[in-house]
């Protein structure tokens, strides 16, 4: 039985669907999963992220690590962890930095949190030629609380989680869900005038997230897109398919499905926890703080005329408020204090 007649079978036996567990099998069923079919990244795909544009991108990241690292007084062993790490791009980039300047790989493990095997493919790919240990992990729960201070990153994770929304009916909120209308799928109730949205992974993971820092000690570096309001009113799922948009309710399992991160959310919960925050503040002025447009410039001095256009462009993309400059946040939490990390 495909998808789409599954799902179809489970709301004609037990009614309309929540939109959280919708969510989860469109993307992360075993079987017919958009994760689980395809890989999404990249041209041929469905989206492109920054990592995938120009390397410069996690070069800049790789250098926010090390300066962590480098103020906690250089302690070994640690650990490096990346979420959703996607085709393996950003972590090559940023261990390519540093081989580069000499940090001490012998006394460092990486350690990957990914579900889609056809990804965890491209990353074991990506990496095998470098001389550190990874590890893949399906989530959190299996992260070592034994392998020393930690580097952590995410670029686009938290978005992709499945998402909860309420509408408001006659004055009060309702779960929304999904349901059927002849053989489309279609959102229930209908007629709404406002949408309110809450991510339910969330505060797990940012528990074990917390943890994990607490416990080793370390510093975690949130890159995606978002907003930073209590009590945002509006929808902000969407769906991408072949870099275009489409019905979230349409080509189940086939195209990706996304939402706008509550940063007011992490940040908050992040400081319950006992983590000291920063930001969130625009992507774009946080990659400029690093040096992106510097870096791009030093590369497009022995670059041909197509090549330093290339990275020129992903800069700007990058950074330009008008593209993902501010839509996209920066936000990094530290378990010490005293950590100062550089571009907020």
């Amino acid at each position: 039985m495909s998808l789409t007649n599954r799902l179809k079978a489970q709301i004609e036996a037990t009614g309309p669907i929540p939109l959280p567990e919708f969510m989860e099998q469109v993307l992360y069923d075993p079987e017919y999963g958009y994760y689980y079919q395809k890989v999404p990244i990249g041209r041929a795909g469905d989206y492109i992220t920054a990592p995938e544009m120009t390397q410069v991108f996690g070069e800049v990241i790789a250098l926010w690590l090390i300066d962590i690292w480098q103020q906690a007084g250089r302690p070994t062993p640690f650990h490096l962890v990346e979420l959703g790490p996607g085709r393996g791009t950003l972590m090559a980039d940023m261990l390519k930095v540093f081989q580069s300047l000499n940090m001490p790989l012998s006394d460092m493990a990486v350690h990957l949190v990914e579900v889609a095997p056809r990804l965890k493919d491209c990353q074991q790919a990506a990496l095998s030629s470098f001389p550190v240990s990874v590890f893949w992990h399906k989530d959190l729960s299996t992260l070592p609380h034994t392998a020393g201070f930690c580097l952590m990153v995410a670029n686009e994770f938290w978005d992709a989680l499945p998402l909860q929304q309420f509408v408001n009916i006659n004055e009060d909120w309702v779960e929304r869900r999904v349901g059927t209308k002849g053989d489309a799928f279609i959102f229930l109730p209908e007629g709404s005038t406002a949408i309110r949205e809450i991510c339910p992974a969330m505060p797990l993971l940012v528990s074990q997230i917390a943890d994990h820092l607490t416990i080793n000690g370390g510093a975690a570096l949130f890159l995606d897109y978002g907003y930073d309001q209590p009590n945002a009113i509006g929808e902000t799922l969407q769906a991408l398919q072949h870099h275009q948009r489409q019905s979230p309710l349409a080509n189940v399992g086939k195209a990706d499905l996304t939402h706008h991160v509550d940063f007011q959310y992490l940040k908050t919960s992040f400081k319950t926890a006992g983590l000291t925050t920063y930001g969130p503040i625009p992507q774009g002025n946080f990659l400029k703080a690093m040096g992106l447009d510097i870096r791009t410039e030093r590369l497009c001095e022995r670059a041909t005329s197509e090549q330093c256009g290339a990275l020129r462009t992903s800069a700007v993309r990058l950074t330009h408020p008008a593209h993902m400059g501010t839509l996209f946040k920066a936000m990094a939490v530290v378990s010490d204090a005293s950590l100062q990390p550089a571009g907020f």
